[in-house]
């Protein structure tokens, strides 16, 4: 089930987070958390 992204529950936070897969398809994707927003950007390799 997935879990979406609760704008309450972020109130304060301002967060950046980076995440690298590796395999057949990798990516490097960034998850920016700011002002009670979520944005996620994804960049293959």
């Amino acid at each position: 089930m997935p879990h979406p992204f609760q704008k309450g529950q972020s109130e304060g936070l301002n967060a950046v987070f980076q995440f690298t897969v590796t395999g057949k398809e990798p990516r490097i994707a960034t998850v920016v958390i700011r002002d009670q927003t979520i944005r996620v950007r994804s960049l293959c390799r």
